[in-house]
């Protein structure tokens, strides 16, 4: 059987306007898989954006997750954050089959981020890139 690897600290920056977004960070289950977790709304720690964006990672591109420093974004995150969540749970099943091979993860990122992208334009949101966080403290 599959063992989920441990981690000290996983810190998952997502948007949190997003209503995909808020329910995967509130379904998935991390707790079991490190010692700390820290979820952080990227529309509300825009310091965190710009320092993300002076990395060359842009939020409105998918999840940013941090495992014990290292740095994972979009389909690469989402592949991260399956391998953690133990596989208990009709999410964490679903999220493993899809996200746990990085190939996988790569294939259906882009179907979940146009959806994401054609969400936030339905629901008359911006993306997070459109809100001039140079000019925010």
């Amino acid at each position: 059987m599959f063992r989920a690897p441990t981690a000290d600290t996983v810190e998952v920056y997502y948007d949190g306007d997003c209503p995909i977004c808020q329910s995967y960070v509130r379904y998935v289950r991390l707790r079991e898989a490190a010692r700390e977790v820290r979820v952080i709304d990227l529309r509300i720690d825009r310091g965190a954006a710009r320092r993300f964006a002076e990395q060359g990672l842009n939020p409105d591109d998918g999840f940013i997750v941090v495992v014990d420093g290292r740095i994972h974004h979009a389909a690469d995150a989402l592949n991260i954050l399956a391998l953690l969540a133990p596989p208990d749970g009709f999410f964490n099943r679903l999220n493993a089959a899809l996200y746990r091979s990085s190939r996988t993860a790569r294939f259906w990122y882009p179907f979940l981020k146009g959806g994401r992208n054609l969400l936030l334009r339905i629901l008359g949101r911006k993306p997070m890139n459109a809100l001039g966080r140079a000019e925010d403290p």
